[in-house]
């Protein structure tokens, strides 16, 4: 028997939503949750304030040209992993912790495998996509170095959010706050060090975001393989299940359409913002940052009410 069949300890920063009063218990998950989405969009904004007061309104633009593109190819594969998150919660809930581990290891084991694929093939491409999109000759070429650095870390974003989306799973939102207050300390001292004193300018805000996330992720490993945490990740989970995936596409593919259709939107307005010139694509670049913190309240308590359902599902079984 494997000894992830047997009872486990829970996470000590894991909620179980089978208990309590429900508001509360979804209350208690939400806050470090909406804290750390504020923390994310906090630092995001600390790199174009840095980007465009040190280097440029051009460069500003440059960065948020790229923005949409990468968008829409890593929405749909994000959109997928709301499956994994259904599944994980609700094998928790369950205390089938044998399912738990077979989930953990066919995510991160498909998340490395389709983040190489979009790696490979979106550095060459990244000069392409961007045309595509019009993007201004006057930032073509800080666009695509830009570009090209974030797909050649594109596996730690996804990784980042993968672990995450497996820590909220279990009931955890104290990790993932974690997991970006480091991100972004880290974030903002590279930031500064690249842009300003070494002068790197939208180069050094890209490599500064993709080492963030790598310390994120380094740390995310970490904790999930503490000896009181209910799963556990070694080279030798590092394989997919067939069941569970077709579980978790049948549950998650609808939800990546759905994201892939607002990223098509975000790209059609794009576009046409493109052809205007420098100056109106860094705008709008404010204007998104601006905005993405009134969505925040939604984005949290939705999150907090589909880990409840699912981990109420898998006890109800």
């Amino acid at each position: 028997m494997s000894a992830f069949s047997k009872p486990a300890r829970l996470n000590r920063g894991s909620i179980d939503m089978t208990l309590g009063n429900p508001m509360m218990q979804i209350l208690r998950f939400s806050i470090p949750l909406l804290l750390g989405n504020i923390l994310q969009q906090l630092y995001n904004t600390v790199d174009s304030m840095v980007v465009g007061n040190f280097v440029g309104s051009g460069a500003l633009a440059a960065v948020g040209a790229s923005g949409p593109v990468i968008n829409l190819l890593v929405s749909f594969f994000l959109g997928i992993s709301v499956g994994t998150g259904i599944v994980i919660s609700q094998a928790y809930g369950a205390k089938d912790f044998e399912r738990l581990q077979k989930a953990v290891g066919t995510v991160i084991t498909v998340t490395i495998l389709v983040a190489l694929v979009l790696m490979a093939a979106g550095i060459p491409l990244s000069q392409l996509l961007l045309r595509l999109v019009n993007t201004p000759e006057d930032i073509m070429a800080e666009s695509t170095v830009y570009m090209q650095i974030t797909f050649g870390g594109i596996i730690f974003l996804m990784l980042f959010n993968v672990l995450s989306g497996i820590f909220q799973g279990i009931g955890d939102s104290i990790s993932p706050f974690i997991f970006l207050v480091i991100s972004c300390g880290i974030n903002i001292l590279l930031d500064l060090l690249f842009v300003i004193a070494f002068d790197w300018g939208v180069a050094g805000v890209a490599w500064a975001t993709l080492l963030a996330q790598l310390c994120s992720v380094v740390f995310g490993l970490f904790r999930i393989n503490r000896t009181d945490a209910p799963i556990h990740l070694y080279l030798k989970d590092l394989r997919i299940s067939k069941e569970l995936l077709k579980v978790i596409l049948r549950l998650g593919i609808p939800s990546g359409f759905q994201n892939s259709l607002s990223a098509i939107g975000n790209i059609i307005v794009q576009t046409m913002l493109n052809s205007f010139g420098t100056v109106i694509i860094a705008a709008n670049i404010a204007v998104i940052k601006i905005d993405s913190f009134c969505t925040m309240p939604m984005m949290t308590f939705g999150s907090a009410i589909a880990v409840y359902a699912g981990q109420n599902m898998g006890a109800a079984k």
